[in-house]
């Protein structure tokens, strides 16, 4: 009896086991080239592109995102220096290379920020600081069409003059046409936004300039 229960059992129906639904992370979206329409390229091959004097691009690009989201989540009343001790710290950084880094894009932030070729203001600092509301790294996970799940966190979200923005920040070393470049990515993060809040919200790249 045992045997023949065990045989009929429910639990001997393996097909749940394979995975019907997809996991997407918007920054792992293919890019749109800039040279073709036809051609995709690799975020991490884009990041990496020309970094031969970078010791660490990826590192690098976690670390400037980092410093921002504790310089706006502040309201830029932290003393710099600090930000950077605890940042390395908090990493077990202790070369200065980066800590170098970190203090040259601090400082440019703090004083009229990066010429932008794309949408956003070049002052993204002062920007943000006259929001009515910002989050900084704001996590997601909604489930879209087609069981796709889209997990993933926004750099920035703010709400000026009653309407919402997204923002992007890109390291990258090629800063033309961004917006254009990520714009699955983008396209994402609006949808995401939409999905869990009913709000819309426009998105755009701001480019921070690595040496």
């Amino acid at each position: 009896l045992y045997t023949e229960a065990e045989a009929e059992s429910v639990l001997n129906d393996r097909t749940s086991e394979n995975k019907s639904y997809e996991i997407i992370r918007p920054s792992m979206i293919s890019l749109k080239s800039k040279l073709s329409s036809d051609e995709e390229y690799d975020e991490k091959a884009l990041e990496t592109l020309s970094s031969s004097a970078k010791k660490n691009p990826a590192l690098i690009g976690t670390l400037v995102h980092k410093l921002m989201e504790s310089i706006v989540s502040s309201g830029n009343t932290a003393e710099l220096s600090s930000l950077i001790k605890d940042i390395c710290d908090n990493y077990g950084i202790t070369d200065s290379y980066y800590s170098d880094i970190l203090k040259t894009v601090g400082e440019k932030i703090q004083n009229g920020g990066y010429p932008q070729t794309g949408n956003l203001p070049q002052d993204i600092l002062t920007e943000l600081l006259s929001a009515d509301e910002v989050h900084c790294e704001l996590p997601f996970c909604y489930a879209g069409e087609e069981n796709k799940i889209f997990n993933g966190v926004i750099d920035v979200i703010y709400r000026k003059n009653g309407k919402w923005h997204i923002i992007d920040y890109k390291t990258n070393t090629d800063d033309s046409d961004l917006d254009k470049q990520y714009e699955g990515q983008l396209s994402a993060y609006i949808e995401a936004f939409k999905a869990t809040t009913g709000e819309d919200a426009d998105a755009a790249v701001y480019h921070i300039v690595v040496n």
